[in-house]
């Protein structure tokens, strides 16, 4: 699963990335032309800007699941080795050995 999320982050990073940079801006710094060289319309413009919103909406959510993956991943794998430790701290002590290792 932490697998997935992590390649559609990518995914959607790379897609968040190139509706930016197509996208019409007021100062016009990188503007790719249409085919006539005419401005795009009121409605394309407000579709590429929802769309934009739409997929950082997407980032933010997908973002906060890795992060939530992610902590239950290291608690689990944490709680894995507690585990062994008391349990070999309980065999230690039903065995009256220690975990100092003999000269020989």
């Amino acid at each position: 699963m932490l697998s997935f999320l992590f390649g559609f982050q990518i995914f959607i990073t790379i897609l968040i990335s190139l509706v930016i940079i197509f996208q019409k801006s007021s100062s016009d710094g990188i503007v790719v032309s249409n085919a006539g060289g005419q401005m795009p319309s009121r409605s394309q413009t407000s579709f590429i800007s929802k769309f934009t919103i739409f997929l950082i909406l997407i980032f933010m959510a997908n973002s906060l699941l890795l992060a939530k993956n992610s902590v239950n991943k290291h608690n689990n794998e944490q709680s894995i080795i507690k585990s062994l430790e008391s349990e070999h701290a309980h065999e230690d002590k039903v065995t009256g050995e220690t975990n100092v290792p003999k000269m020989e």
